[in-house]
C-alpha cells in the first residue's frame, strides 16, 4: 500500500522526502465477500459489499488529506528555497537580492557558485593568476 501511495504521489510531483516525514496509513482489512456465521445463515453479500465500499471510501478520503498536507509542505518548502546566480564575473546575487563577492576567483555560471580553487588561469578573477601546484588565485605583479 506504501508503494502505491508513492506511486500515487508521484503523480502529484510529491517527493520522496516529503512522504517520509508522513505518517503510515493504517491498513484496514476488509471482511470477505462472503460470510458464514453457521451453515443455516449466510450474511447478506450486498450489505457486506456496502461496508467494505464505506471503508474504501473512508481510506480514499484519508490518503487525499495526506496528498493535500504533502502538497501544502512542499509548497511551503519550495517558497523556502534560495536559488543563486551569477551576476558578473566574479559576482552573484540569490533570489531575495543579496550579493555575494567571489573575488579573487570567479563565480561558476554552471554551478551559480563561486570557485574556491583554480586549475587554470580562467577560474581567477582578471587581475589575478592561478598557481597551480597550489590551486590558488594570487594577485598578478
Amino acid at each position: 500500500m506504501r508503494l502505491a501511495m508513492i506511486a500515487l504521489l508521484g503523480l502529484f510531483g510529491v517527493s520522496t522526502a516529503a512522504l517520509a516525514q508522513a505518517p503510515a496509513p493504517q491498513a484496514t482489512r476488509l471482511a470477505p465477500a462472503e460470510t458464514r456465521v453457521n451453515p443455516n445463515v449466510v450474511v447478506d453479500q450486498q450489505a457486506v459489499t456496502q461496508g467494505q465500499i464505506t471503508q474504501l471510501r473512508a481510506q480514499v478520503k484519508g490518503l487525499q488529506s495526506q496528498v493535500k498536507t504533502l502538497q501544502s509542505q512542499v509548497t511551503d518548502l519550495g517558497a523556502k528555497t534560495v536559488t543563486y546566480q551569477c551576476t558578473g564575473l566574479a559576482t552573484g546575487q540569490n533570489s531575495k537580492g543579496v550579493t555575494f563577492d567571489c573575488s579573487p576567483y570567479v563565480c561558476d555560471r554552471a554551478f551559480a557558485q563561486c570557485k574556491t580553487v583554480c586549475v587554470t588561469r580562467a577560474d581567477c578573477e582578471s587581475g589575478y593568476y592561478c598557481d597551480q601546484p597550489n590551486r590558488l588565485c594570487i594577485a598578478e605583479r
